[in-house]
């Protein structure tokens, strides 16, 4: 059952999740001077929307004439995006991406569709463990052997609601990772395209991370050093390889296999 496993994991999966949290700030080109995702999300909204978008009706006219039309698609996706449908979107530019697969622009487009996805699903699981799920949440993360957690005794909720709350948790949770593990194999298909790109190494290490697979959330950091180690975000980046491989040791001695992206 997945619940009795969320309550054994759960104070080391809040844990990193908070690490990943607060991490990705610098990941995200706040603070520092980055030129992260975050940027090219700021980028990516203002030109669409000055850029005269046509109608979804009208983009969709030309897609329905042509599925095979690569700048139907691509306007489609935008007009989409512009009206913040991000999984409509997402499939335009998933059938954009099979006409133009080389598309870098297109492509972190799209890598940016799946973190917007991903960020909606994890503010849902947030917002659960705020709207009145409190002492849930800290019982889950309370040691019951010691005296604070005898003290404190079983979450004051009944049953039914704690089974709401878990599932709905886990639910934003999964999708959440899902939609990472598909950002993260995009930013793969970008660093196969430019190998010495650091933007796109340090997309493709933080997605794949929070999507779970640590392996390749270190190995793309790594790739980032060795291609650039003077890097402004240089030291973070080492920062966090430390913390990804003691979160993978943790994963291990509690018999947790890391994700694997893709497939």
């Amino acid at each position: 059952m997945f619940f009795p496993k969320l309550r054994k994991r759960a104070k080391w999966v809040f844990a990193f999740l908070a690490l990943v949290f607060a991490l990705s700030f610098a990941f995200l080109g706040v603070g520092a001077g980055g030129s992260g995702i975050g940027d090219y999300i700021s980028q990516l909204f203002h030109t669409q929307q000055s850029a005269g978008t046509p109608s979804i009706d009208a983009a969709k006219a030309k897609v329905d004439k042509n599925p095979k039309d690569a700048a139907a698609q691509l306007e489609l996706a935008n007009a989409y995006q512009v009206e913040n449908r991000t999984d409509d979107a997402i499939a335009s530019l998933e059938a954009y991406k099979k006409l133009k697969p080389n598309d870098a622009d297109a492509l972190q487009q799209l890598a940016s569709l799946y973190l917007i996805k991903a960020n909606a699903a994890e503010q849902r699981a947030q917002d659960v463990q705020n709207s009145g799920s409190g002492a849930f949440f800290d019982n889950l993360l309370l040691d019951p052997s010691s005296k604070f957690g005898s003290a404190a005794g079983p979450p004051q909720i009944s049953g039914i609601e704690q089974q709401r709350i878990q599932k709905a948790y886990s639910d934003a949770a999964v999708e959440a990772q899902a939609a990472h593990s598909q950002e993260a194999e995009i930013w793969t298909t970008l660093t196969a395209l430019q190998p010495d790109n650091t933007s796109f190494l340090q997309s493709l290490g933080l997605a794949s991370a929070q999507a779970g697979d640590l392996d390749a959330g270190i190995a793309a950091f790594k790739k980032f050093l060795a291609v650039s180690p003077d890097d402004p975000n240089a030291d973070q980046v080492k920062a966090f390889i430390k913390q990804l491989e003691k979160q993978k040791k943790a994963q291990a001695a509690a018999g947790t296999p890391t994700a694997t992206t893709g497939g």
